[in-house]
This record gives C-alpha cells, structure tokens and sequence, in this order.
C-alpha cells in the first residue's frame, strides 16, 4: 500500500469481487474503514472480512458519539468564558460533507482558538481534565498544542487546540480565526474555507503520503461548491498567490477520484513564481531554503533552526522513556544523524506531484 494510486482503487471498490485478506488493515491504517465496508459490504454479509469491516464500522459509531458529545462540552466550557473557538479538518467535515459522521474518521479533534485567546482556552481545557503532551515543536515550528483527557467511560480524547492554522510562513497568515468565524456556519467553517484548509493540510504535511480522507474530502467539497464558493477562492489565490495550492490539489483529487472541476477552478493560473511551489518539490533541500527564506527576519530563522534541530527535552524523554543525559544526548545525535541520512537520499514526498 504504498502508492496512493493503489490505495484509492482498493476504496473505489477495485479489484471486485474478490475482497483482498488485508483490505481490513489496510482500511483501518488508511482511516477509511467505515467508508470501505459502506462500498464493499451489504450490511448482512456473512463474508468474514465483511465481518470484520462491520466490527469496526460498529466501533467507530460507538467512538464518534463519545466525540461528538465531549467536543460539544468543551465548546459550550468555552462559550461560558467567552472564548470563542471554531472545530477545523475532520471534526468539521464529519459534520458537514458526510451522511454519518463517523464515516469520517479522525484520529483527534482539531479545535482553533483566536492567538489572543489561546493562552485563556488553554487554562479552561486544563479544567475540564485536560493535561498538555510534551510539545516536539516550539512557537515557530509548532501551530497547536496536543491535549489528552479520558472520559467517564475510559475513552481518550486527544485534541488538538491550534493557535493559527499552519506553521508554514506561507501559510500561516493567510486565514486567521477571525476570517473563519466571520463566514462560519452553524459554529463551522464554510465551505469555501474547509476547501482551502484542506488544500493546505496537503501541502503543510509533513509526512511522505497525506491521509486519503483528505482527498476524498477535497472530492465531496468539489462536488458541493458553488459559483459564489468558487469566487471567494478564486480571489483568495489572487491575493495570496497561492495558485499552486489550489491548482495540485484539484488535480490529484480529479486523479485519484474522477469526477466534475468547477469551471472557475479550471481557469486558474499558474504562477511559477510563487513562494508555495518550493513545498512541491521532492527536494527536502529546497524545502528547508523555503522554510528559511520566507521567515520574517533573521530571529525567526535561528528559532526554526533551533526548533527543528534541537527539541525540547521534555519531548525527548517522553518519546524514549528515560531521563538520562546520557541516553537523551545519544538519541539526540541519532535523530539528527537519521534526518540527515534521509535529506541525502530523499524520498517522492508527494505522489500527486
């Protein structure tokens, strides 16, 4: 399963009839489990891995209602403190672009605040029983913190409060909380926005193959803008020059799921000048420059650096369970040795490129 291509036949429903021994691993690692079984299995198949797939579609109801009624307390918490907030990527799209939420599987609950209140959200969150996860990223890498808390009924909540959208600098201006609230609906970001954030989680992520529920929700989203949706991202591109965000999301989603391109996105142009391009290169070098160049100025540079070379040592300890010096500064000069090794002989990152 390592090609997306791959990946998205097996979801499309290919090869039939035959259902593969490990669609159902392979489902549940892709997070598509219940949108697989919803395509591929008849509720009463006697098939075993139909039965398996079933299994999980049943937990992951059970799993979406303990969601879905914790985000609903901590928003209400929130309210009560006039600390407006806003759920982002899937706990958002669950809602809005799915028949049943938990369709839409989400590994935590991505939840924005204003940066003004950040700090205030943070406190209440800690009141609720929440308790903060070492942070691997500092205020220039990071753009949210990781939260956990585990309900009455022995479920973990993991939440992820975010203080601006992205830590990329060329992204992370471009829409800020008040600009998502202005236009949200029903406490949820717009359409035109989710599209937009989305486009941005694949060129903000940082692993080598972007989850597959993210271009599917790029597909329903496509399926679902209209004349006025499509206009606001058309000026969106224009003021940001972020032609090439739009433009790479809409082909590879159009790749991996067919289907009809608004006519206002088909238009768009490309701007080979655009400071975003250098994050679709397969070159990390390229990337890392990037990551350099468009920071503000020459503080924010050393703080990447530092951020990104040196992580705090909190983090350290938690991911290699000890609080040895000895053993942290050796598994310090390991991680970076292994990023090394792996900016030497890089990888594709991104096989919609």
């Amino acid at each position: 399963m390592n090609s997306t291509l791959a990946q998205t036949a097996v979801f499309l429903g290919r090869p039939k009839p035959v259902l593969p021994d490990w669609l159902p691993a392979a489902a549940d690692s892709l997070g598509v489990s219940a949108l697989v079984f919803q395509r591929q299995c008849m509720p009463d198949s006697r098939e075993p891995l139909c039965r398996r797939l079933l299994e999980r579609d049943r937990e992951l109801r059970a799993i979406t209602l303990l969601r879905t009624r914790e985000l609903a307390r901590v928003v209400a918490a929130l309210a009560q403190d006039t600390i407006p907030c806003l759920p982002i990527k899937g706990a958002a799209t669950g809602q809005i672009l799915y028949s049943q939420p938990h369709l839409r599987e989400c590994r935590d609950t991505d939840l924005l605040v204003a940066p003004s209140a950040f700090e205030a959200a943070l406190i209440k969150l800690g009141q609720l029983g929440y308790r903060q996860l070492p942070a691997s990223q500092g205020k220039e890498l990071g753009h949210a913190v990781d939260l956990v808390h585990t309900d009455p009924a022995g479920y973990i909540h993991h939440l992820d409060l975010h203080w601006r959208i992205s830590s990329n600098p060329v992204l992370r201006e471009t829409l800020d909380f008040d600009s998502l609230a202005q236009s949200a609906r029903l406490g949820l970001p717009c359409r035109h926005h989710q599209f937009l954030l989305a486009c941005m989680a694949l060129l903000d992520s940082r692993s080598d193959s972007p989850r597959l529920t993210t271009f599917y929700d790029l597909d329903r989203l496509l399926r679902t803008l209209d004349d006025a949706d499509c206009r606001h991202i058309v000026d969106f591109c224009r003021q940001t020059r972020l032609f090439c965000l739009v433009n790479n999301a809409v082909a590879v989603t159009r790749e991996l799921f067919p289907g009809p391109i608004p006519p206002l996105l088909q238009a768009l142009p490309e701007d080979f000048q655009e400071p975003a391009r250098a994050w679709l290169s397969d070159n990390p070098w390229l990337r890392l420059w990037a990551e350099l160049r468009y920071r503000p100025d020459r503080s924010a540079r050393l703080a990447f650096l530092r951020e990104h070379l040196f992580p705090p040592t909190d983090y350290l300890a938690a991911r290699f369970h000890t609080r040895s010096r000895w053993r942290l500064a050796l598994h310090s000069v390991g991680r970076l040795l292994d990023g090394g090794r792996k900016r030497l002989r890089p990888q594709r990152r991104a096989p919609w490129i």
